[in-house]
């Protein structure tokens, strides 16, 4: 299968979720005009990040009608981008939808919030409890918000689900400045990303926030990866706009062939390993 992913990134007003919603509809049309079939917006994007006591006002269900028209942009374009999802009981999640052929396939809910420095999601955020893969149009997918990749279990059981493309959306800030004169945040997610692409042997995509939200710096670089762990595509940093790469899944067979990572992977010893930990830990 050959298809085209497209990657978006831009700067968001923060609780103004018709201006963004709007800018998403502009980024997808740019999306088509490059030929792309699958758009990844980055986290938060249709609400802005730094919302603080604007979580409860931006919250939305996933059957709300304000969704309709990105709804109708994924009946020909396939669309991940990340929003506050409202639940039946009033709790709020830092969450990513996947939408496609005019209807929600799949909803993650992030996992790991981080609450430290200028994070504070566990303030606002409930924890999202479930990572698995979904099948989409291009295959099995997973889907991850920002901080999830920080944490080697997340990809590892998309993997085992079988994932083949690993999409990740992320708000991540500009934060301390590297020998390399980039920031150290760009520098370590070029690393993760790159490790994650390697040991699944899988596509990976990253959609970052850019520009400045109440001070703070979003840097933006958005990119693609192969099974290989090399970047396809890649968007500039601090600016917004849309980079596609077209990736061929023969790609896949051949990384696999090469490097049987995932092939050799003991799923069985890991979950003995883990029941023996987990029992030693905590009884």
């Amino acid at each position: 299968m050959i298809f085209t992913l497209a990657v978006g990134q831009f700067r968001p007003r923060i609780g103004d979720l018709e201006h963004n919603r709007g800018t998403m509809l502009q980024l997808g049309r740019q999306a088509r005009d490059l030929g792309a079939d699958l758009l990844i917006l980055p986290e938060l994007c249709l609400s802005g990040y730094l919302l603080r006591d604007q979580v409860f006002s931006s919250g939305l269900a996933l059957d709300d009608p304000f969704l309709d028209p990105l709804l109708e942009l994924s009946t020909d374009l396939s669309l991940v981008f990340g929003f506050v999802e409202k639940s039946a009981d009033q709790r709020y999640f830092n969450a990513a939808a996947y939408l496609e052929g005019g209807r929600v396939v799949h909803r993650h809910r992030k996992v790991y919030l981080p609450t430290y420095g200028l994070f504070e999601e566990k303030r606002f955020f409930a924890e999202g409890e479930r990572i698995q893969a979904f099948d989409s149009r291009f295959g099995r997918t997973g889907l991850l918000v920002c901080n999830d990749l920080w944490h080697p279990s997340a990809p590892y059981l998309l993997a085992m689900d079988g994932a083949d493309l690993i999409l990740v959306v992320s708000a991540s800030p500009t934060r301390g400045v590297s020998e390399e004169e980039v920031s150290d945040n760009t520098r370590i997610w070029d690393l993760l990303l790159a490790h994650t692409a390697k040991t699944s042997s899988s596509f990976v995509a990253y959609a970052n926030l850019c520009g400045y939200q109440d001070g703070v710096n979003f840097w933006g670089g958005s990119r693609v990866y192969g099974p290989h762990g090399r970047i396809l595509a890649q968007a500039g940093l601090h600016d917004a706009g849309v980079v596609a790469a077209t990736l061929d899944t023969e790609m896949l067979r051949r990384e696999r062939i090469y490097s049987p990572l995932r092939r050799d992977e003991r799923l069985l010893l890991t979950w003995h390993e883990l029941e023996r930990i987990v029992r030693e830990k905590y009884q």
